[in-house]
């Protein structure tokens, strides 16, 4: 899956991506999941900056997001092992 590809590369080149990213998918704001994060806003700004460079798309946009939540998804069943 490209996208799941794409969130690993993220996560290596610069590590806390993944954090950043999911705390985007569940706050309604950059200022929310920056908050989440204990950093400031424009922070968080720096770091879409790379990350949607290397998505290929604008995580923080409303189709970014839902496509997001997708990629994570069969991430973290894979980090939690094989399902019973």
């Amino acid at each position: 899956m490209p996208d799941v590809r794409n969130l690993n590369e993220a996560e290596s080149a610069v590590p806390g991506t993944l954090a950043t990213l999911a705390a985007l998918t569940v706050h309604d704001s950059v200022r929310k999941a920056a908050a989440e994060l204990h950093i400031h806003h424009s922070t968080l700004q720096a770091r879409l900056v790379h990350a949607n460079t290397v998505l290929g798309y604008e995580a923080q946009s409303t189709t970014g997001r839902a496509r997001l939540s997708l990629a994570l998804a069969p991430r973290r069943i894979h980090l939690n092992g094989d399902l019973p």
